[in-house]
Formats: C-alpha cells, sequence, structure tokens
C-alpha cells in the first residue's frame, strides 16, 4: 500500500495591525540587580518589545547596552524615567519599575501621568500613606498597576492555596503558619572607583556616595529595609492563603550583628481574624546572618501539614504519617483518601507506603524503656512545575492583563493593604509593643 503524504502544520501571518495590537512595548527604569534579570526574562514572553531603559548611573546603562546588543535588542537608553517618557511618548505602553522603594512613588506616579502600565517591582511604596495616594490616581487614570508579590503569580504556589486548600479543603483547617526567609553573612556592595559615579551627580539624584546608592536597602531614608522588605513577602502570602487582613501583629527586630542603620532580623506575629471570627496566626521569621532552611513556608492543619518554597522544588509538599501518636499529622483512612485526591491529579505520591523509622519514647511507673515502631509514610508532592525564572509568570500576568485582559494578581489596592500591616511589624518592633489593626 501506498504511503500517504503527511499533512504539514498551516502557519497563518499575523496582520501588520494585528501583530501591532498584540505586541507590547515596554520602558525599564533602575537597570540593578532586579532590573537585570527583569530584562533577561522580558523576551522569554511572546510579543514583547523592550524599547527603552533609564537608569542613572552610566556604568549600568554601558552593561545594558552591551548585553542586550549580544541577543539583537537595541533599546533607547535614557539617564531618567523623565527623559524616557518624553522621548519615547507613545511609542511604549507600559513602564516597569525596578528602582529602590524611596523612589516609587514618584515613578509610579510620574508614569501614569502620562498614561502608562505599570509593573512596580517590591513594595509599592516606602509608606502606606502614599500608596493611598497612588491608589487615587490609578483609580483616576483606569489604569493598570502590578505590584510585586511575584509568588501570587507563580502556579506551584495558586495550586497549593486556591486549588487545594480554598477549593478542596484537602489539609483540613490551617490554624498556624511557620515562614521563613533565611540568608547568610553578605557584606556591603563595593565597586573599583573607575566606574563610580561623580560626588555631584549621586547627590543630584539623592545619595550621598556610592555606598548608598548600592547598599540602599541598609538606609533607613530609602525605606523599610532589606528585612522588612522580606517580610512584606512572606506577610502577603499568609494574607492570600487565609484570605483575611491582619488584625494584630507583635514584632522583635534590632540590629544585633551588622552595624547599619536598618534591622538585619525581624520575627513577627501576625494574627488574623477570619469573617467567621476565627483566629489565625502566621509566624514571619527573617535573618540575614544565618541561611538554614532557605526560603520556606509551613502551614499546620489538623488534617496534613503543607511545605511550599519559592525557591527549593526538592522538598515535599506534605509528609503524612499514618497513626495516633504525637509526631502524626493525621489518622486511619486517610491514605485512601490521599489515592483518590492523587486520582484526580491534585497531587503525585507513590501508591505504597515507604517505612520510615520514627521514635517514640515511652514511659513505665515499673520500668523505663523505649521502643521504636516502623510505621508507613507518605511523601505529596505537587504535579505543577515552575522550570523557568520564577518572576516570569508575574510578568506573564501583567502582559496579559493588558492584551487580553487578564486580571492582575496584585493590583495596588491589594499591595496597599499589605504595606499596612507591614509598617505596623515594624513599628511594632521598633517601640517593642503590639500593633492593632482593627
Amino acid at each position: 500500500m501506498q504511503q500517504q503524504p503527511t499533512a504539514l502544520p498551516i502557519f497563518k501571518n499575523l496582520a501588520p495591525n494585528e501583530r501591532i495590537e498584540k505586541s507590547i512595548s515596554v520602558g525599564l527604569v533602575g537597570y540593578g540587580r532586579q532590573g537585570e534579570l527583569i530584562i533577561d526574562t522580558l523576551p522569554r514572553i511572546t510579543g514583547i518589545n523592550i524599547a527603552a531603559i533609564a537608569d542613572i548611573w552610566p556604568w549600568r546603562r554601558e552593561l545594558a547596552k552591551n548585553r542586550l546588543r549580544a541577543r539583537r535588542l537595541s533599546p533607547y537608553l535614557y539617564e531618567t524615567l523623565d527623559e524616557m517618557l518624553d522621548a519615547e511618548g507613545d511609542k511604549i505602553d507600559a513602564v516597569i519599575i525596578a528602582t529602590p522603594d524611596w523612589q516609587h512613588v514618584n515613578h509610579v506616579s510620574a508614569c501614569l501621568k502620562a498614561n502608562k502600565h505599570v509593573y512596580c517591582d517590591g513594595e509599592i511604596s516606602d509608606s502606606s500613606a502614599k500608596a493611598q495616594e497612588l491608589v487615587k490616581l490609578v483609580n483616576e487614570k483606569k489604569l493598570l498597576v502590578q505590584c510585586g508579590h511575584q509568588r501570587r503569580s507563580n502556579p506551584r504556589y495558586i495550586h497549593v492555596f486556591e486549588k487545594l486548600n480554598h477549593e478542596n479543603r484537602i489539609p483540613g483547617t490551617v490554624t498556624h503558619a511557620y515562614t521563613q526567609w533565611h540568608r547568610g553573612i553578605t557584606p556591603l556592595i563595593h565597586v573599583p572607583s573607575r566606574f563610580a559615579m561623580s560626588t555631584a551627580d549621586l547627590q543630584r539624584h539623592g545619595y550621598e556616595n556610592m555606598e548608598q546608592l548600592l547598599n540602599w536597602e541598609w538606609f533607613t531614608r530609602f525605606g523599610l529595609g532589606d528585612v522588612a522588605y522580606r517580610t512584606g513577602q512572606k506577610l502577603d502570602l499568609l494574607r492570600w492563603f487565609w484570605n483575611a487582613e491582619t488584625s494584630s501583629v507583635t514584632s522583635l527586630g534590632s540590629n544585633d550583628y551588622y552595624n547599619r542603620e536598618a534591622m538585619d532580623f525581624l520575627m513577627s506575629i501576625f494574627t488574623f481574624k477570619l469573617p467567621t471570627g476565627e483566629i489565625r496566626r502566621g509566624y514571619v521569621q527573617v535573618l540575614t546572618t544565618n541561611s538554614r532552611g532557605g526560603d520556606l513556608e509551613k502551614f499546620g492543619a489538623d488534617h496534613l501539614g503543607v511545605t511550599i518554597s519559592e525557591t527549593r522544588h526538592d522538598i515535599p509538599l506534605m509528609t503524612v504519617s499514618l497513626g495516633s501518636r504525637p509526631h502524626s499529622y493525621t489518622n486511619d483512612g486517610v491514605f485512601d483518601r490521599l489515592d483518590k485526591i492523587c486520582d484526580k491529579g491534585l497531587l503525585t505520591s507513590p501508591k505504597e507506603p515507604e517505612n520510615c523509622i520514627s521514635r517514640y519514647i515511652r514511659f513505665s511507673l515499673e520500668e523505663q524503656h523505649q521502643t521504636i515502631f516502623r510505621e508507613p509514610t507518605r511523601d505529596l508532592f505537587l504535579p505543577v512545575n515552575l522550570n523557568r525564572p520564577a518572576i516570569s509568570p508575574h510578568l506573564e500576568n501583567f502582559i496579559s492583563a493588558i492584551r487580553e485582559g487578564a486580571k492582575l494578581r496584585d493590583p495596588i489596592e491589594q499591595a496597599s493593604k499589605n504595606l499596612i500591616a507591614l509598617e505596623a511589624a515594624v513599628q511594632s518592633a521598633r517601640e517593642r509593643r503590639t500593633i492593632d489593626l482593627c
């Protein structure tokens, strides 16, 4: 029998006007560490044109030009955002802001007044009062502002928080949470003098010297501080998980190791009051001298415990032990229920439990002895992986909102509420008292 020829796929070329409608031109202000990551990520998103980059530091502008030239990209380069907006005009649709926190309000406001959609990396402002003013401006302009809590767009977190917890209540009733962001000792950043900006140029842009420019997170005049910013990311996760706002916070923070202005650690207990009146509590610990455990979140429930991390995909989402002993999470019949959950594709797990030795010490009045039990356990993993930069889904959500009308995962109204509770956590640490928010 003569073999039939294989049908080839048919590709449709976009018409010129369709291509313009689907392409988004963006400008970036702030080509620092985060700005560089964003620029490296954007070309992976279909239909993005990097039109312009602004940075006050000539050496960073030169670096951006050379790095992008190697990728056959040639955006226009400017010193300031104002210059970029004046020169580019209607040529750009949106601006991505990756500048220090103290500049966010100025830069977001300038972009909105120029009728540009905005992506603001990190917290929306260094002050909740300033953030509220931005919310009013956004509502007047009816433009989109995506803020920087990027885990809200991460498909792994969406699956756990919304699919498993909100929709199916698989963990059960989650009463407490523990989150951490641990990092090792990091010295201040310095550069050779040949790369440094002049003192006059630094002062013109609000910095006294290069140390302030390169390490602005450690100077209180430029924001709430590095550990506060990371606390804000964890706080946002707790608010999202419980779908509730913070009712009070008790914090402890100081500068115990570095001789710097901002705190080098912050430990905060946030209390949440659900619409039902039930109370939930979450603990956030941010350390800058001890990297043990890295970045993760743990949620404790009456049925299953949940562990998740943006940076570590090797840890099981849940570990379940069968039995009624002190270390166990659940009771008889749980494995049958887990099999049904896995069959639905909500989780993945080995079908047969693996034996794991767990020690349970029992004391008797007559005789003191130790018994070792072998108990079946199950490690459960997410069926969702993220094999690209963690910021990528958040940028994609922003572009989809502009292009297709998708709902923003982290709009400015949401981020402004987060900043109120974050400010309270910093205030609690400084004043060494509990702050009530409602």
